[in-house]
């Protein structure tokens, strides 16, 4: 029986091996890191449903800085709150990003159904 730490061993060279190879990979043959590109498609997905981002974003605002003042909860807000409504915003871009659909307004609270 292998134990958990040759086990561990044998999984970190594996991935260090792979990733060795992909970074040769693309030193040998080049890699092309387009920001402008980058930078022009969130700007295309904002665009496409900017009321919604501006009011979500004063949203959640408003519900940290509400939390925040009761002495309990600023714990879990920072610990389970704040990550999940942050995650409503990737859920929402990648919807438009992949079905070029609108989503409604309720998919930002998603990420509720993450945690």
């Amino acid at each position: 029986m292998i134990s958990l730490f040759k086990q561990i061993s044998i999984f970190e060279k594996t991935y260090r091996n792979y990733h060795v190879k992909k970074i040769e990979n693309h030193l040998v043959n080049g890699y092309e890191v387009k920001i402008g590109d980058y930078i022009s498609r969130g700007y295309e997905i904002f665009k496409a449903n900017m009321s919604a981002y501006i009011g979500y974003t004063v949203l959640y605002f408003a519900i940290s800085f509400i939390v925040n003042f009761i002495p309990f909860l600023n714990i879990i807000s920072s610990l389970v709150i704040s990550p999940c409504l942050i995650f409503g915003f990737h859920l929402v871009s990648k919807q438009i990003s992949q079905n070029k659909v609108i989503p409604i307004f309720n998919t930002f609270f998603n990420g509720f159904n993450f945690a």
